[in-house]
């Protein structure tokens, strides 16, 4: 087994983290599909479907997107 690499993991949640923002972005989870669980994968398609529900434009309001989450829109 090898050692931890710190800046290894960080690197890849990070790397993890912009797909699946991007994914939201694009309204189509399926490229983070084997990186998320069950629970998740429903979590972020109420956002998704919140975002639908409110007639959201994500594309012109990216920066809103964790906000609106929390906010309710």
């Amino acid at each position: 087994m090898s050692d931890f690499n710190e800046a290894m993991f960080k690197t890849k949640v990070d790397n993890i983290f912009i797909k699946i923002y991007t994914c939201i972005m694009k309204q189509d989870l399926s490229d983070v599909m084997h990186f998320i669980g069950e629970s998740l994968e429903k979590e972020l398609s109420n956002i998704i479907n919140k975002f639908d529900d409110y007639n959201f434009n994500i594309y012109e309001s990216k920066s809103c997107i964790i906000l609106c989450e929390f906010n309710s829109c």
